[in-house]
């Protein structure tokens, strides 16, 4: 069975919400670190969010379930995304949909005016939930 996060595109569309979400906190930009984190959490939020409470009742309709068995555990999860997500940001660099700079002997990627324009047009619940909430997850 396919999974969403397998597909290039969709793993490619969330990291351009993401980063949008991060360009509200930080304009000068994110930390693969960091970003990598955001991108692991909002992807598993019943990891930090309570799945009988009020924000979990409020992540069933973006279609998280905290019922999805994985073949793998969290940290075993976290180490392929992060793998992946070097990638994925060099793929939205190389479309000009993000930006990389150099801040003060490290680097840091930001979301630039086409990645913007780009996830604006984006239609998913889960891109009107970060919009809404204006950072991740």
């Amino acid at each position: 069975m396919m999974m969403p996060v397998d597909q290039v595109t969709f793993r490619l569309a969330q990291l351009l919400l993401l980063l949008d979400a991060v360009a509200g906190q930080d304009a000068k930009g994110a930390s693969l670190e960091r970003l990598g984190y955001y991108d692991f959490l909002s992807a598993n939020p019943f990891l930090v969010v309570a799945s009988d409470g009020r924000k979990g009742t409020l992540l069933r309709p973006a279609g998280f379930d905290p019922q999805v068995l994985s073949y793998a555990s969290s940290s075993q999860r976290f180490t392929s995304r992060r793998e992946r997500i070097l990638h994925d940001l060099a793929l939205l660099v190389a479309y000009e949909c993000c930006e990389v700079h150099n801040r003060n002997g490290s680097f840091v990627y930001s979301i630039s005016n086409r990645g913007r324009d780009l996830g604006a047009r984006f239609t998913a619940t889960y891109a009107g939930r970060v919009r809404y909430r204006g950072r991740p997850g």
